[in-house]
């Protein structure tokens, strides 16, 4: 729906930094990442704040 509305809005899906090292790191997390192209912001829970961001072409550290 968001595609059809805005078709140059990026989504990106917020992760807390335990569940990118646990499951999205990994070699299957690594595939559902590249094959569903998620744009990533992996942030820290406790501290809350954005420790980075994965988008399409390029890492972004923060």
């Amino acid at each position: 729906m968001l595609s059809e509305i805005d078709p140059e809005r990026l989504l990106f899906l917020a992760v807390p930094n335990r569940i990118f090292k646990s499951l999205l790191n990994e070699p299957l997390g690594e595939m559902i990442r590249k094959r569903q192209n998620l744009l990533l912001i992996i942030f820290d829970e406790h501290k809350e704040r954005i420790l980075l961001s994965i988008t399409k072409r390029f890492l972004l550290l923060i």
